[in-house]
């Protein structure tokens, strides 16, 4: 299978997902010979401007142009909606709130381009009355969270008779989460927000080159 060129991509990520998304779409971008314009969320530039740095080092050393990963830092009026409005990007991929979603589709629809949307609420699960509950609800929290498989608990009756819906996890007390710099704020919340959920405290150790996202998420966690 052979894939046509674009020409120019446009990446818009989310704060929790600052790298990842962002990865994934451009790597694909250029084994299909497209540059790729990145607009991260605005609370989170440094990791941008880390990330395409280790880009353009490494575009430097194959002898690739840099100029395949450009990075344009700013809010939605100032980059974002100008990045859905250009007729000359042929396709949009954008991360976020489904209000978001619908105002990149509707911009981007309007002068017939394309979009990749990945927005809130499209994951949807569906278990089947057939269904072994036991490994649907384990599987679900698994995919869900990530590390739920780590902590130990009970199936309770849920209100329908012989059915069982949900865990009920006892409490370790402290647990403690380490995360990567590609990753600062997904995996500390979807572990904080489990053990909390559990009755646990979090001790959180960033990597040290984000140390600003992590303080920031806190300052938020704790106005919360």
């Amino acid at each position: 299978m052979s894939r046509s060129a674009l020409g120019v991509v446009a990446v818009i990520t989310a704060f929790n997902f600052p790298v990842a998304v962002w990865s994934w779409n451009a790597t694909l971008a250029a084994v299909c010979g497209d540059a790729t314009i990145w607009k991260p969320s605005e609370k989170t530039p440094l990791t941008a401007i880390a990330v395409t740095k280790i880009a353009e080092r490494v575009c430097r050393e194959t002898g690739a142009d840099p100029a395949i990963f450009t990075l344009l830092v700013g809010d939605r009026k100032t980059v974002g909606q100008k990045l859905a409005d250009d007729p000359r990007i042929p396709l949009v991929s954008a991360t976020g709130s489904t209000n978001m979603g619908f105002n990149v589709a509707k911009a981007v629809n309007g002068r017939l381009g394309r979009t990749i949307l990945e927005l809130g609420g499209n994951n949807a699960l569906i278990v089947t009355p057939s269904a072994d509950l036991d490994m649907a609800v384990q599987s679900i929290f698994f995919g869900a969270v990530g590390q739920s498989r780590m902590l130990y608990g009970l199936t309770i009756q849920s209100e329908r008779p012989s059915h069982r819906l949900m865990e009920q996890w006892h409490p370790l007390g402290v647990v403690a989460v380490i995360t990567a710099f590609n990753f600062p704020v997904a995996v500390w919340s979807w572990n904080a927000a489990l053990a909390a959920v559990c009755g646990d405290a979090t001790i959180w150790k960033p990597s040290e080159k984000t140390p600003l996202t992590a303080i920031a998420v806190t300052k938020i966690a704790e106005r919360v």
